[in-house]
């Protein structure tokens, strides 16, 4: 129980930090739409801005970011070895990208298609 309650409250922490310091502010949302994550996602996956709720994207790439912060956290937490942390880690949060953001644009075109 208190390692489901440290790591929700690692998860809201992260999510509330985006939230905060990124997407509740006008002027900070503009910037983050220039980023890495948002230019990955429209160049690898085509996708049309003008289709796309940005405030609504920003807000799932929070949410994503805060999950892969999460489940990496979580998973090293079950080695003892300072250098296997950072290694596994390192390996890890690449990997959570690389598949977040994967399975992610491919649920921003498929709702490109739909779009209506």
């Amino acid at each position: 129980m208190k390692d489901c309650i440290f790591y929700s409250s690692v998860f809201l922490l992260v999510y509330f930090l985006y939230y905060f310091t990124i997407i509740r502010k006008k002027e900070k949302v503009e910037q983050f739409k220039q980023g890495v994550e948002f230019t990955y996602l429209i160049k690898k996956y085509k996708l049309d801005l003008k289709k796309q709720n940005q405030k609504q994207m920003a807000k799932q790439i929070a949410l994503l970011n805060s999950l892969i912060i999460t489940v990496s956290v979580f998973i090293i937490s079950f080695f003892s070895s300072f250098i296997i942390k950072i290694l596994i880690g390192f390996v890890l949060v690449f990997t959570l990208i690389i598949l977040g953001y994967h399975f992610y644009g491919l649920y921003l075109k498929k709702k490109e298609r739909n779009y209506v």
